[in-house]
């Protein structure tokens, strides 16, 4: 692996950035946030069997603008950690590392199941 995802591994995937979630809890509140967590969720599900599919056939470039989809919205919503990994993923996909676009697109999708917990918590 390059330093960028040694260092981008590092970071909890799971990970939520508290002030980035408190500032648009502040703004929007709970139940728009609540919202706006499941609507993501939703995504997150849908984009990754496309991801997959592009990276299965080795257009790195289209499976990392489709990675980015989802990178964007889990920083609005404070999952800093996930981000992170996105965009390692992104890096590695465009620039044809696939051994370690592989690590990090099986741990992308392995959050999936686990993030949900995390960006809600705190919503009730």
């Amino acid at each position: 692996m390059n330093s960028s995802a040694n260092a981008q591994s590092a970071v909890d995937p799971c990970h939520i950035d508290r002030e980035t979630r408190d500032q648009l809890l502040a703004v929007v509140g709970a139940d728009s946030v609540r919202g706006f967590v499941e609507q993501f969720l939703s995504e997150y599900a849908e984009v990754l069997p496309v991801v997959r599919e592009h990276f299965a056939n080795r257009d790195g470039e289209a499976a990392a603008q489709a990675a980015h989809k989802v990178a964007g919205s889990a920083a609005v919503l404070g999952g800093a950690g996930l981000r992170a990994l996105l965009i390692s993923f992104e890096m590695a996909a465009r620039a044809g590392e696939f051994e370690e676009a592989e690590v990090l697109l099986r741990q992308i999708e392995d959050v999936r199941t686990k993030i949900g917990p995390f960006m809600m918590a705190g919503l009730d």
